[in-house]
């Protein structure tokens, strides 16, 4: 953290009115400049130490601004660590019925940061034209050598919670840091002594490199400024930053170098990411709660039903007569099938229970593919099929592997199940990468298809079935799509009558 000294020396000898706050309840004064003095009228020692809301220092009567705005600002300032400005009508000077500088201007509220934390507050009045001091402005202070403008500059850079940096350009495409404020290092975890001198490609992690020296190229060739936002993996872990550099051009329009900001917005992507995963879940909370809901009133009411029907008129049924036989033998079937809607449902809410327990890690998706395959080699011997995987043996994902499995082998199993009669069952699993780097893969066959237009919201869903065999319950695809979500992905499905199906499973970046 830089000593209050030398803070109040990068604005000592400003001609704009600087004041320094202490960020404690009663934000006391810890620094002022000669210009300030003179504006208010007061000297150097009475002013320090004292609160920025006490009689000879009183801002919010040199200023015109209600105190309540200015502590509000104040607070604002400290818990955002983000600069504001102010618009100030008119400036009123102690001692004086009229008012002085009625051109108005702008109160500006800087934040100096220490470990995450904002420690001084910095004002500056700013009028259009400068400012003009009243006659008996006083001036006598001992003299002070000043600091050059560039250590004045550095001192200023330094204090922001924003990350600056100057990037010298040594050739096309080579990029050299010649300037990194403090804020660089805090964000980064990269002490700013490597990263000065340093090229960008020798700081910068893929793949966020390539995206900046493209914004850099976009900046050096439109000559104007350029703006995105990044993602990068750094020693103090994963930040997200909205990006700007301007391009510094010579007197013949040439770039020479690139000035950067980067604003710290990490915290405020994890909450909305956060509060997209919590709309989610509600989402998927709601429409569990709808499909139980029909599961109770259609597959549960049936059994139940012929339960208590069987039970009610069985006692009056002779034992021994065909009669009694034939009741005992539905009143086994109405149980199996009782157990069995029960067993899915204990199934789908463990998978709901376990998906936050599981302990992740990186999986092949080609060795899961063929493992399920091989477990179903018989089965595609019987009908002629084939399967064909395609995916790049280094193509991992970090899940459940138990997971993985239950995808490929229902997907695989349906494919079977639902092949065409007219042609040998092909199966072809591939995969691929998206711009935004989600990894994706792709199951296609060439069985019997389905109608789109009529059964395409039912296709993930518990006992939904849409082909006219009599096989299946209408529950692998809807453990497909509840496992796939469960690791953190999403399903999509195509398919034509006769034409195959093909279902496109997405993992998200990071996954």
């Amino acid at each position: 953290m830089l000593h209050i000294n030398e803070i109040s020396a990068a604005y000592a000898y400003s001609g704009t009115p600087h004041l320094v706050l202490s960020c404690q309840p009663d934000y006391t004064l810890v620094a002022v400049n000669a210009a300030y003095c003179d504006w208010c009228g007061g000297t150097e020692e009475d002013l320090l130490h004292q609160g920025i809301f006490s009689a000879q220092a009183a801002i919010a009567d040199l200023t015109g601004l209600p105190e309540e705005r200015l502590v509000q600002t104040f607070q604002q300032v400290v818990s955002s660590r983000s600069p504001t400005k102010l618009k100030v009508e008119r400036f009123l000077l102690p001692g004086r019925k009229a008012h002085y500088g009625q051109r108005g201007g702008l109160l500006e509220i800087y934040p100096i940061v220490d470990n995450d934390q904002t420690v001084y507050l910095v004002l500056a009045l700013a009028v259009p034209g400068g400012m003009d001091f009243p006659d008996t402005a006083l001036s006598a202070r001992p003299a002070r050598p000043a600091p050059t403008a560039h250590q004045s500059l550095e001192v200023i850079f330094d204090s922001l919670a924003n990350v600056l940096f100057v990037l010298e350009i040594e050739a096309p495409g080579l990029y050299r840091f010649s300037f990194a404020n403090r804020a660089f290092q805090v964000t980064t975890g990269l002490p700013v002594e490597r990263v000065i001198g340093s090229y960008v490609h020798d700081i910068i992690p893929e793949p966020s490199l390539a995206l900046v020296r493209e914004k850099y190229r976009e900046a050096i060739q439109t000559k104007e400024q350029v703006s995105w936002q990044e993602v990068s993996d750094y020693p103090t872990g994963q930040k997200t930053g909205e990006v700007s550099v301007v391009p510094v051009l010579d007197d013949q329009g040439n770039c020479l170098r690139l000035v950067g900001m980067v604003h710290d917005i990490t915290e405020h992507k994890e909450a909305e990411a956060k509060q997209h995963r919590l709309a989610q879940d509600l989402y998927r909370h709601n429409r569990d709660l709808r499909q139980f809901t029909y599961i109770v009133s259609h597959n549960l009411r049936a059994p139940v039903a012929n339960l208590l029907g069987l039970v009610r008129h069985l006692p009056k049924v002779e034992p021994g007569t065909d009669l009694f036989q034939q009741y005992t033998t539905y009143l086994t079937t109405s149980v199996e099938k009782l157990d069995a809607v029960l067993t899915d449902i204990n199934m789908v809410l463990s998978i709901r229970d376990r998906q936050r327990l599981a302990d992740p890690e990186p999986i092949a998706l080609a060795d899961v593919c063929r493992q399920a395959g091989q477990d179903l080699a018989t089965e595609l011997a019987a009908c002629g099929g084939r399967l064909s995987v395609q995916i790049d043996p280094g193509f991992t994902v970090r899940a459940s592997q138990a997971y993985l499995y239950s995808i490929f082998h229902n997907l695989i199993s349906n494919a079977i199940k639902y092949r065409s009669s007219e042609r040998a069952l092909q199966i072809n699993v591939t995969s691929y990468r998206t711009a935004e780097l989600e990894k994706v893969m792709q199951f296609s066959d060439n069985g019997s298809g389905f109608d789109m237009n009529r059964f395409g919201n039912d296709v993930f869903k518990l006992y939904k079935r849409f082909h006219g065999s009599g096989e299946g319950r209408g529950i692998g695809l809807f453990l497909v799509k509840t496992h796939v979500e469960a690791i953190g992905g999403y399903i999509k499905v195509q398919s034509e009558p006769s034409a195959g199906t093909t279902f496109t499973i997405h993992f998200k970046a990071g996954l």
